[in-house]
């Protein structure tokens, strides 16, 4: 008898361990379910802009450079969302959206806003100099830019980009784009065996986003040829360094300053260092914005000049400017990378 109730007994603890072992795995199994959600998107109808679940991770990581594009966009659509309280309540069970919630919304309390109530308006374009329009309670409102990976706007490749169809050395000089075409375009087109448009055709789809439907474009953009872009760029390297040996210190210093002042004057920089976790704070100074002389041409690794160094008002700093070109050297969109550099060690 006593043996029988023994093992009644122990059916009952097998039974009952067994169902323990269960339910842990029927909640860790809902555990998971419940904050499992990478296949989940968000839809902001006031920016007309989707959100996917794991477009955080664009926050904790550095890409390589083709897709900065990409992830800055997905980068400021988050921000915009996370203060205007677009994201579901749930994705915040997941660390890495609770924490960047949490530092963004320090950051904009602390450095941003003094404790007042705020609306956030995105304006990130190529019509704007800044990604967003911040109105406070107060009426007053302040336009912020983000860079990502940054605890300094001197670290940055460049704080302002103007085409060289915007920004001329002087309005009575030619523009690069008419020096690049006087100069160079005829050894383009043996070096394609192709025709270029007309000078005056050649300007208007020069500093179009997407000029493929002329044939001169489309054949040297198709172009794979690694020779040919290895020659291309030595064109395009030593017209840019005939272009500012001849006409830099002509430079409309007056006119340069007045694009500085209108683009960046009063603009907050909104940086994210994601080796450090935190926001940081940067403005640039009236004096920074002020160009005094210029001081000297810097060349490149191959000796040929390519980038005009310039005085400011602030003893410590100088303005860099990088003539390059934005969409493949020698066929889209020459362009002034503008570079602030700050002296940190004084």
């Amino acid at each position: 008898m006593l043996s029988l109730d023994l093992m009644n007994i122990r059916k009952q603890i097998s039974s009952i361990s067994f169902n323990i072992e269960r339910l842990r795995n029927m909640c860790y199994q809902l555990d998971n379910s419940e904050n499992n959600f990478s296949d989940e998107e968000v839809y902001v109808e006031k920016i007309k802009k989707t959100i996917m679940f794991d477009d955080i991770s664009s926050f904790y990581k550095c890409t390589n450079k083709n897709e900065n594009d990409l992830n800055n966009k997905k980068r400021e659509k988050i921000v915009y969302a996370m203060i205007e309280d677009n994201i579901p309540l749930h994705w915040y069970r997941d660390d890495r959206w609770k924490c960047m919630k949490r530092r963004l919304s320090k950051f904009i309390r602390e450095e941003i806003s003094d404790g007042l109530d705020y609306k956030l308006e995105l304006k990130a374009s190529r019509t704007h100099n800044f990604d967003f329009l911040i109105k406070l309670s107060n009426d007053t409102q302040k336009k912020l830019e983000f860079k990502f990976n940054l605890t300094d706007i001197s670290d940055t490749p460049q704080f302002l980009s103007l085409s060289t169809n915007s920004l001329s050395i002087n309005l009575d000089d030619k523009s690069y784009g008419e020096f690049f075409y006087d100069t160079c375009i005829s050894d383009i087109e043996k070096l394609y065996n192709t025709k270029a448009p007309c000078k005056e055709e050649y300007l208007k789809y020069l500093y179009q986003i997407n000029p493929l439907k002329h044939d001169f474009f489309h054949i040297i953009t198709n172009d794979k040829s690694s020779d040919k872009k290895e020659e291309k760029k030595r064109i395009v390297d030593r017209s840019i360094h005939d272009f500012l040996r001849l006409y830099s210190n002509r430079l409309d210093i007056q006119r340069l300053n007045n694009k500085l002042k209108n683009s960046q004057e009063d603009k907050i920089f909104m940086l994210y260092c994601y080796k450090q976790e935190k926001f940081f704070k940067d403005m640039l100074k009236n004096e920074e914005l002020t160009v005094t002389k210029i001081l000297k041409l810097k060349m490149n690794s191959n000796g040929l000049v390519n980038t005009i160094v310039l005085e400011t008002g602030c003893k410590i700093t100088t303005i860099h400017m990088l003539l390059r070109w934005r969409n493949q050297a020698g066929i889209l969109n020459p362009a002034w990378q503008i570079k602030l550099v700050r002296c940190k060690n004084e």
